[in-house]
């Protein structure tokens, strides 16, 4: 659930709730971050969606979820992840760089991997 600021508002075409809705059929949920809901609509037998974004060692989702890579999927021992969606072979390769802007959101897990060093 969202919650309404005066400062930020929805794009047009989304309503932003207070209490969950049980009129669905199904429902995407961040599940790290959503317990409550994810318990609410198992009681009701509501089919239930997350992604994965990252490895939690130990970590045992409480349903099924699609990992948003395949090496995730791997390490939790599991197949189901989406394909990057990017085909190398659409994108030439050039050692004279040009302008261009890099977006990483949500890096604040990855200094282990060396995000941290960046500038």
């Amino acid at each position: 659930m969202i919650k309404s600021t005066e400062e930020a508002s929805p794009p047009e075409g989304v309503r932003l709730i207070k209490k969950y809705l049980d009129d669905v059929d199904i429902v995407n949920l961040a599940l790290r971050f959503t317990p409550k809901a994810v318990l609410h609509y198992q009681s009701k037998n509501i089919s239930l969606l997350a992604t994965n974004h990252m490895f939690e060692p130990n970590e045992k989702p409480p349903f099924k979820w699609v990992h948003v890579s395949k090496t995730l999927a791997d390490l939790y021992n599991d197949n189901q992840n989406v394909w990057n969606g990017l085909d190398p072979d659409d994108f030439i390769f050039s050692d004279q760089k040009e302008d261009y802007f890099l977006f990483i959101a949500d890096m604040y897990k990855y200094n282990q991997k060396g995000a941290g060093y960046c500038p």
